[in-house]
């Protein structure tokens, strides 16, 4: 039998022994992108955004708060994916499926952002 130049491993076992590294690799950068955008929520603290029915008053502190915290912890998944660990491989699936379902809901105006923020309506 032939030698592949990766020994004996297959091309489909050299694809599944990679795609762990590169969801850690996303998870990682998408963790330091939501801790800065906290950093940058707490720099700014007050935000008014105006909708169709609604005015949204944000407070920048407990969503600046929120992000550093869901970064860190996103962070310490992709941290766990790079070791191989089977926690953090069901823990990036939650947060994938979390995240597809919260955005669709977004898009669609089925809820509204409510991590620090007050709804009231419109005079």
């Amino acid at each position: 039998m032939a030698e592949t130049p990766h020994g004996d491993r297959s091309t489909r076992q050299l694809i599944a022994g990679g795609a762990p590294v590169a969801a850690a690799a996303f998870l990682l950068v998408s963790a330091v992108v939501t801790v800065i955008e906290g950093i940058s929520a707490l720099a700014n603290d007050q935000m008014v955004v105006v909708g169709p029915d609604y005015v949204y008053r944000f407070s920048g502190t407990a969503w600046g708060c929120v992000h550093i915290i869901l970064g860190v912890l996103v962070g310490a998944v992709a941290l766990g994916l790079f070791w191989r660990a089977a926690w953090a491989k069901v823990a990036a699936i939650v947060i994938a499926s979390l995240t597809v379902v919260l955005v669709a809901a977004a898009f669609t105006g089925l809820v509204a952002p409510a991590n620090g923020l007050v709804a009231s309506a419109k005079q």
